[in-house]
């Protein structure tokens, strides 16, 4: 069979062939192996994609039991064979179990030269048909099937070395006829500006027409055939979608030599291949584009002009409400189904527990069960893929909300979100008391506030958060949950003072009541010599509460407070001390005290000190090829190094200077998790060209559903410098060999792997979304800076 393949600039793809959902590449369909691309990946490197298999979803179903069930541990087999499995209390659900469809490709049979062959009928040079000088290749799943033997379906990128050029505007035939595809045949017009190009890394959200950055990357690391060399002297367009008129042209400049370490937590070049960068910051007209580099190919669409960190910000609050507890989710607020899960009324067993975090030991919760009913602990963030546990601490990302709307109050207070009205407030507000009610609602009489609730261990991974059959308890109220609960309390009811005077006072008592518990509990403890308990970092909330109390109340006690256990009055002032305090939030609180508050030196000191975190943000920033961003050099590259750039201390210190760099470092930051890395990826579902698909999140997968949109996941492992870590067993078991090279061969910045089941990589938690609110939302409302 022979197909032709007319290329045009697709928003997601130039290939026509491509199948299409909702604007995103998907799977070749169920049988033979499909080539979903074709293209100039480099100067005589011709890219064929062929997509191998995919996963047929599970579905969640009432079971009706057939003659001839056999059921074992809630695993059910019919015909002898398992077919899924039962789940709730009374086991009156099935799971039905993932399948595999369709043929995996010949891989022995791709990477042979003699398999291919080019030919043209208008190109002098390809009178006859040629093989491939070489093939190179990279093999990565796109899926895991959690059933049967653990299969993945596969992408395989094929890399055919060709021994002449290939002439821009003719047509070109590429037959594989041994190979195992659904058409082996392919013709196609060899049209750079209308091809895209797999090396053209580009930030898919788009720009505002005032950002100072605007910059893609050109990469390829080869897999079998590692470093892609490029010409010196390569230049870019940056063409109208529409038209293809030229709009901006400039030089490709390289950014990193493969062979030269990046300056990270340890030396190493984490891409194993040359890294290019394209700069047209100067481009500032509204409009549609592409980046064409000519003689190789092109980038998908991109736009500038409108908000588009607004889109991005909004995609992630998204997630906010998509990881709430206790209440049914679906359209119009989400196009996510849940049930309404772990509430005392619907049947979920939660009783109090005698132990505190305070106390030190994490494993005692069960051990302290009184067996007293709490019918009030409902609600709040679930806390990742399963919804175990919903700590106060997760209220992390509440505050950075609560703060944005300090600063940019006429944005951030019209700022349209989707969510339900529960207590007639701005929308942004809204979300900020969903999760702020479930504390309100375990505080005490006398004031105190537990961390939270928690399961005698994690779900399985087959259960679903409604049927979830474990007892959950709370923490015993102590000074930890109640100095996070204040913190947040008082900040919403300095928010709400203008607006919602009545829940505003009601909070702000209520903060008050939780921070003369914490003060008294903390007191209770140093006396009988157990406050050393309390973890380093937990110890962090108190200087955090006592400056929102300072800022509710105008009170000088809060600040003596804070003064005990803020690093700013310590000999090494340096808020980020790992092991002892991790004040950076702190430090900006003090830095936008009301002057009349605060102490001027230590005022001053701590704009110093947001500045100096910055100014160490941009130098990380420019010591790695695609400028991935962090104040810490030595941080470790996992657990959202790549995909949530800790970037907030650039937009405070832009806040608080307006110095231009800072600005320009933050829109620098946000380019690697929106797509400008070697796997053309955005590490946030539902966003830009090319998301993740298969986050690790249960109530989705288990149910046969997309994932929900908003969930940034951890992102890249370094697994060359943690290859003893427990948490890296998929590589160890699975990926070792599913991949070509093997999995652990592969570059850091291109090895995400988009399989469901790799905590330590596509798992998340709602807190450390946090960076991605302050930095997104910052690039959304920044305006006039305040003086």
């Amino acid at each position: 069979m022979r197909k032709v393949i007319r290329m045009r600039c697709l928003t997601y793809i130039g290939i026509a062939v491509l199948i299409v959902v909702g604007g995103q590449v998907a799977l070749a369909a169920e049988g033979l192996p499909e080539i979903v691309s074709l293209g100039l990946a480099a100067p005589r490197i011709l890219e064929v994609t062929v997509d191998a298999q995919q996963v047929v979803p599970s579905k969640l179903i009432r079971y009706e039991a057939q003659p001839g069930d056999q059921v074992k541990d809630g695993k059910v087999s019919r015909g002898g064979m398992e077919i899924g499995l039962l789940l709730g209390a009374k086991q009156a659900w099935l799971r039905v179990n993932e399948q595999m469809a369709g043929e995996p490709l010949k891989q022995d049979l791709a990477a042979q030269a003699a398999t291919w062959s080019i030919a043209s009928k208008d190109d002098p040079a390809w009178p006859a048909a040629v093989a491939p000088e070489a093939v190179y290749r990279k093999s990565t799943p796109t899926d895991w099937c959690m059933s049967g033997n653990r299969e993945f379906p596969l992408r395989h990128r094929i890399y055919l070395a060709l021994p002449r050029d290939l002439t821009d505007g003719k047509t070109y035939t590429l037959s594989c006829g041994g190979l195992n595809v659904k058409t082996p045949t392919v013709t196609w017009k060899q049209d750079p500006a209308r091809t895209w190009c797999e090396a053209i890394h580009i930030q898919q959200i788009g720009y505002r027409t005032d950002d100072p950055v605007k910059r893609a990357y050109l990469s390829l690391w080869m897999g079998t055939g590692g470093v892609c060399k490029y010409p010196d002297a390569m230049t870019f367009r940056v063409v109208e979608d529409a038209s293809g008129h030229t709009a901006f042209a400039g030089k490709v400049e390289i950014a990193w030599r493969g062979k030269d370490p990046e300056h990270l937590q340890h030396e190493a070049n984490f891409n194993l291949t040359d890294v290019w960068r394209m700069d047209f910051g100067g481009l500032t007209k509204t409009g549609k584009y592409r980046i064409v580099v000519d003689g190789l190919g092109c980038s998908w669409t991109f736009t500038i002009g409108g908000n588009p960190w607004q889109t991005a910000l909004l995609t992630q609050l998204q997630g906010l409400y998509n990881e709430r507890s206790g209440i049914e989710l679906g359209p119009p607020y989400s196009d996510f189904h849940r049930q309404p899960c772990l509430r005392p009324d619907d049947g979920t067993k939660v009783t109090q527990s005698s132990y505190a975090i305070a106390d030190g030991d994490l494993g005692t919760l069960p051990k302290g069960d009184t067996g007293v009913p709490v019918p009030e602990a409902w609600g709040g963030y679930q806390d990742a893929g399963d919804w175990n546990p919903r700590r106060a601490n997760h209220m992390h990302i509440t505050l950075a909300m609560l703060e944005l709307c300090e600063l940019y109050p006429d944005y951030f207070l019209k700022l349209p979100m989707k969510v339900p009205k529960q207590f007639g407030v701005p929308p942004i507000l809204e979300e900020c008391l969903f999760e702020l009610d479930l504390f309100r609602r375990l505080q005490r009489p006398d004031g105190g506030v537990s961390f939270g609730i928690e399961t005698d261990g994690d779900p399985g991974p087959d259960e679903v958060s409604w049927l979830q059959t474990k007892p959950e308890y709370v923490w015993a109220a102590d000074c930890v949950g109640s100095w996070w609960y204040a913190s947040v309390a008082a900040r919403t009811a300095r928010v709400l003072a203008k607006i919602k005077p009545k829940l505003a006072d009601d909070l702000a008592a209520s903060a008050k009541r939780a921070m003369a518990f914490a003060e008294k509990d903390y007191a209770d403890r140093k006396a009988a010599g157990k406050a050393g308990k309390i973890a380093w970092d937990l110890l962090d909330a108190r200087p955090m509460a006592a400056l929102d109390m300072l800022a509710l109340t105008g009170d000088r006690h809060w600040h003596d407070v804070a003064m005990e256990n803020l690093c700013l009055a310590k000999p090494n002032p340096d808020p980020a001390q790992w092991g002892t305090h991790w004040q950076m939030d702190q430090v900006f609180q003090y830095a936008r005290l009301d002057p009349k508050l605060a102490d001027p030196a230590m005022q001053a000191a701590a704009r110093k000190w947001v500045c100096e975190l910055a100014d160490r943000s941009l130098v990380v920033q420019a010591g790695n090829a695609f400028n991935v961003t962090n104040f810490d050099r030595w941080r470790p590259l996992y657990y959202g190094f790549y995909s949530m750039p800790n970037a907030a201390e650039l937009c405070r210190a832009h806040w608080l200077t307006g110095d231009a760099k800072y600005l320009a470092g933050a829109v620098q930051a946000a380019h690697f998790p929106l797509g400008c890395n070697p796997g053309n990826i955005v590490y946030t579902t539902g966003l830009g060209i090319n998301p993740i698909k298969h986050p690790l999140h249960l109530d989705s997968r288990n149910t046969g559903q997309a994932a929900p949109v908003g969930f940034t996941t951890y992102g890249n492992v370094d697994f060359w410098a943690h290859k003893d870590d427990g948490g890296l067993w998929p590589m160890k078991w699975y990926l070792g060999k599913a991949c070509v090279p093997g999995a652990w061969e592969w570059p850091i910045s291109e090895a995400y792997f988009d399989i469901y089941v790799y905590p330590m990589m596509t798992e998340f938690t709602v807190d450390a979304w946090t960076g991605n609110v302050w930095l997104w939302g910052y690039l959304a409302a920044r305006g006039p800076v305040p003086r």
